[in-house]
């Protein structure tokens, strides 16, 4: 907040994005449903991040962005998932993208 006021702050993925920083993503079969999702459309071919809760801006990624992700239980280690109490099963659409 500021002077009462609620501001928006661009978190590390739109900030990543512009500046053509390299991300990487540690333990990404713990993240949230609704984030995959949002990961999912960045990693699209001519990718974007929409930022809804900012007027709906587009952020379209640097040249140089590039975005990594580590997991336990992705892919065919997907059957050893229950060794990894909370780990989430990546969606073949998603892992197709990397």
């Amino acid at each position: 907040m500021k002077g009462g006021e609620t501001v928006w702050v661009d978190g590390v993925l739109p900030v990543a994005m512009r500046a053509g920083h390299w991300l990487i993503i540690d333990e990404i079969d713990f993240v949230e449903p609704a984030i995959i999702a949002v990961l999912t459309a960045v990693l699209e071919p001519g990718g974007r991040l929409l930022l809804k809760e900012k007027g709906d801006e587009i952020v379209t990624p640097h040249p140089a962005f590039r975005l990594f992700a580590t997991a336990n239980a992705a892919g065919a280690m997907s059957v050893y998932r229950h060794l990894y109490q909370g780990a989430n099963l990546l969606n073949e659409a998603f892992l197709d993208r990397w």
